[in-house]
């Protein structure tokens, strides 16, 4: 199974103006060690265990060192994710071969959100 690249993924958070300079303005605050550290700063969102609906949000600037895997997959995981995009019915083999594997919460479900996995293509 192939998965995406950095460079090739499709924005998922749009930022308006006001949020961009906020967010700016908390990194510029964070303590590092450089001038160099902080421009390699990056943002990572994310969803833990917590909150009123046993889940919440968080948000921090780190660095790639500091960066663990967002997902870790056993071979059974990976075999069961390949079986499903082969089942995945695309006009063309090519098509198939670019889906995606896209992991996200969305509004719904008994606590107000829920999470959705599907392949999908990145037009």
């Amino acid at each position: 199974m192939d998965f995406e690249t950095q460079d090739q993924l499709a924005p998922c958070i749009t930022l308006t103006d006001n949020a961009l300079a906020h967010l700016t303005q908390l990194k510029e605050q964070k303590v590092v060690s450089s001038n160099a550290e902080k421009n390699a700063l990056l943002l990572r969102i994310g969803v833990k265990q917590g909150g009123c609906s046993g889940m919440s949000y968080f948000m921090d600037f780190e660095t790639q060192d500091q960066l663990a895997p967002c997902i870790t997959l056993t071979d059974n995981a990976l075999a069961h994710l390949t079986q499903l995009k082969e089942q995945k019915v695309v006009s063309s083999n090519a098509e198939k071969n670019a889906l995606l594997l896209r992991i996200g919460v969305k509004q719904g479900g008994c606590s107000g959100m829920s999470y959705f996995m599907d392949f999908e293509t990145q037009d």
